[in-house]
Parts: C-alpha cells; structure tokens; sequence
C-alpha cells in the first residue's frame, strides 16, 4: 500500500504546468469607450473575450470579432469582473452588486 501511494504522490508531482506563450495585446475599444474608476478593461480567464465601460454601459467583445456589443441593463456600471466560469460578469451600479450572463439577462441585483 505504502508503493501505491508513493506512486500516486510521484505521478501527480511530475506533472509540471503547461507553458504558455506570452501575448501582447492591443486593442481598439472604440469612441465610445471610457476609462472606468478602478477599471478600463477586464479579460476573460481564457483570453477570448473582454469587458469594457462605455458612455451607455458596458460592453462586450470577443476577441475574435470586429465589433463590440453593448449588454443591456448595465448603464452607469463600475468595476466589471467575470465570474469564475466565465459565463457572466459582475458589476456595481445603482449600490447594488448585479450580475448580467453573457448570453443574455437584465443585470438582476444579487
């Protein structure tokens, strides 16, 4: 028993991180993009996707995609953040913490 768990210990200790390369970005949010308080710009976990504020709320863009998408229900938001998912985001507005899924939804307080 004491090989087994020795082998167990060895095996999960051997994996090693998997690198990844370092990437530069730039990217054009456009006119109606605007400095947040404590945030311009928020990048998803996986690197695909960023949130940014606008003069009419926040918006979205894949990074894969030319344009960016305004999501409703989020005028006047502050300090965007993704979820750990990555399915929705975060945001305070109106003093209310509300979270807005990025396939749809109405920034619903929490």
């Amino acid at each position: 028993m004491l090989i087994a768990i020795a082998a167990l210990g060895f095996g999960w200790r051997s994996r090693s991180p998997v690198e990844q390369p370092f990437l530069q970005l730039s990217v054009d949010l456009g006119p109606d993009a605007v400095p947040g308080q404590r945030t311009t710009v928020i990048i998803s976990r996986d690197g695909r996707r960023i949130v940014f504020p606008t003069r009419n709320g926040l918006a979205t863009r894949a990074l894969d995609q030319p344009t960016a998408t305004l999501l409703p229900g989020t005028a006047g938001a502050v300090d965007p953040f993704f979820s750990p998912d990555g399915r929705s985001i975060g945001f305070f507005a109106e003093n209310k913490l509300k979270t807005l899924a990025l396939a749809g939804g109405s920034g619903d307080p929490l």
